[in-house]
């Protein structure tokens, strides 16, 4: 074989030696910066140090901490947004909820709360708060001022949970009563042919106005209706 063509054949194989020696070594350099970027990101550098909760007035922030997963060691790149979400609006009292990572170590949670409308019998002589959408909010001792009482229904569910039936047709009455006459209904009664509204006022004396297949006026002591 001429030397000068066995030298070339050489020549081509140390250069594609070279080139797999190449490869192989960015390859490894890759593999490596991949294995460094997935410690630094898991690493206490960049855990959940702050859980920031904004628009919580009746849920506790570590109720809300906690549903979320946030209230033990966790990484920030591990945290999914829309898991946290639909853990926190689990609760209760919880509307909405909007979920922001902010590197390198703050959760902000930020809820939107509902609003009691009613306020109907629960088990162990307790009250149930309800919102406009049949929510069961929470169990108290007794209702806050500005919310209507519901009579007539079966006693209200665990919080979380939500009243169907009749209680939602009691809450569609309640909901679409004017802002100046709800404070003056004291009680939407259910009864067989529709819903009782109680003004306020003694137990002689307050008018009842009925709703049913039709919807009369039925005062007991005064003339004209609330509005």
């Amino acid at each position: 074989m001429d030397p000068r063509i066995r030298d070339r054949r050489i020549q081509v194989r140390r250069d594609e030696g070279r080139k797999r020696l190449r490869l192989l070594i960015a390859f490894g350099s890759c593999l490596i910066a991949a294995g460094a970027v997935v410690a630094a990101l898991h690493s206490a550098l960049l855990d959940v140090d702050h859980v920031r909760v904004a628009g919580a007035v009746e849920t506790p922030a570590a109720q809300i901490t906690a549903a979320a997963g946030l209230d033990h060691h966790r990484f920030l790149v591990d945290i999914d947004p829309s898991a946290v979400r639909a853990r926190v609006g689990a609760l209760p009292w919880v509307a909405d909820v909007e979920v922001r990572r902010r590197w390198p170590g703050t959760v902000r949670i930020r809820v939107t709360e509902r609003k009691a409308l009613a306020s109907l019998p629960a088990p162990g002589n307790r009250t149930a708060l309800v919102d406009a959408t049949g929510r069961v909010l929470a169990l108290t001792d007794s209702a806050p001022a500005g919310t209507v009482r519901l009579e007539g229904l079966a006693v209200a569910p665990a919080p979380g949970e939500e009243l169907d039936g009749p209680g939602r047709a009691a809450l569609v009455v309640a909901a679409a009563l004017p802002a100046t006459v709800r404070p003056r209904v004291a009680i939407i009664r259910a009864v067989a042919d529709g819903f009782e509204l109680h003004l306020a006022g003694s137990a002689s004396s307050s008018p009842v106005v009925e709703f049913g297949s039709t919807i009369s006026w039925t005062p007991r002591s005064s003339p004209s209706p609330p509005c």
